[in-house]
């Protein structure tokens, strides 16, 4: 699982295991064989930017890489819950990627408060 603003048509490769990108000591690379974007996902203001990967070979476990748990089918998260939220992406407004890999720790907030609180402000 990935952003799904990282889509590119010209093939994609996964590194996985990887904390700090410019370091590829213990990470695996493999390559995409198909994708899917969820169905809202909004490439203006990012809302849903959620792809799937489906990899070209099977990638085995390793003390850096292991497999994350996803919610059934039409099953929300229960607020409160503390999920991880992970990434390469820019540390700041218009600034560079980072090449660590950055991390944190987030409760799911309930969507009537969400709402409440963004409106309909993409989240």
């Amino acid at each position: 699982m990935t952003a799904a603003h990282c889509w590119t048509k010209d093939g994609m490769t996964v590194l996985l295991g990887a904390h700090d990108i410019s370091e590829k000591r213990k990470s695996i690379r493999a390559e995409v064989a198909g994708y899917r974007i969820y169905p809202g996902y909004n490439d203006y203001t990012l809302e849903n930017d959620i792809m799937l990967l489906k990899l070209k070979t099977v990638v085995q476990k390793t003390k850096e890489v292991k497999w994350i748990s996803l919610p059934e089918k039409d099953e929300d998260i229960q607020p409160n819950k503390l999920c991880s939220v992970a990434g390469w992406g820019a540390i700041k407004s218009n600034g560079a990627t980072s090449p660590r890999l950055q991390e944190v720790n987030v409760s799911v907030v309930d969507r009537a408060e969400c709402q409440k609180m963004w409106g309909n402000k993409p989240i």
